[in-house]
Formats: structure tokens, sequence, C-alpha cells
């Protein structure tokens, strides 16, 4: 009761007047619609193949030494294909590698 709630909170906002952004994504499986409210990330995924519908909400901050995500799913349906609830991981800026010189890898 309380997933479908949230997940009706989630795809109203994403079709809400606030939201901005608005972009839509149609394949033979699976539709897909997503909006920014402010700082936030809306998602929602209807699946045709299974029974499966789930909405997300995600916020990205910056780090000194990255950047930390946070995002909240909930998934509806008998055959989940995403798991529901919280999840957080911090993804580190990117630092090319120095290209080796000849010396090194002789050919």
């Amino acid at each position: 009761m309380l997933n479908e709630r949230i997940f009706i909170l989630i795809t109203r906002l994403i079709y809400g007047r606030w939201a901005r952004h608005y972009d839509e994504h149609h394949s033979p499986y699976e539709d897909s619609t997503m909006a920014s409210l402010g700082p936030f990330r809306l998602s929602a995924n209807y699946c045709f193949v299974l029974d499966h519908r789930d909405a997300g909400v995600s916020l990205t901050l910056p780090l000194p030494g990255g950047k930390l995500h946070l995002s909240y799913t909930v998934c509806l349906g008998d055959e989940p294909i995403r798991p529901s609830g919280w999840r957080a991981w911090r993804q580190r800026p990117y630092r090319p590698v120095p290209p080796a010189s000849s010396e090194e890898f002789p050919l």
C-alpha cells in the first residue's frame, strides 16, 4: 500500500508543472519517463513483458573527492527487475592514465 502511494507521488511529480527537463524513452519492452525537480531526479519505468513498474528519486551531491549519489526506488508487480529500497554510492573523478612511452613497449 505504501509502495503504491510512493509510486503515484513520484509519477505525479514527474508530470507536474514544477518538473523540468522532462524526457521519455519508448522501447518494445519498456516505457521510461524522467524529469528534474530542483536538485532531485525523478524516474518511472513501465515494463510490458513482465509484471513490473518502478519509480525512483535520486540526488547527487558534489564532494571534494568526487560525487555522492543517493537514491530510493520503489517497485510494484510480481516480477521485479530492479531492487527496491535505498542505494548510495560514491563516484570518483576521472583521471586519465598517461600514455606509456614507446621505449617501454617496443614493436
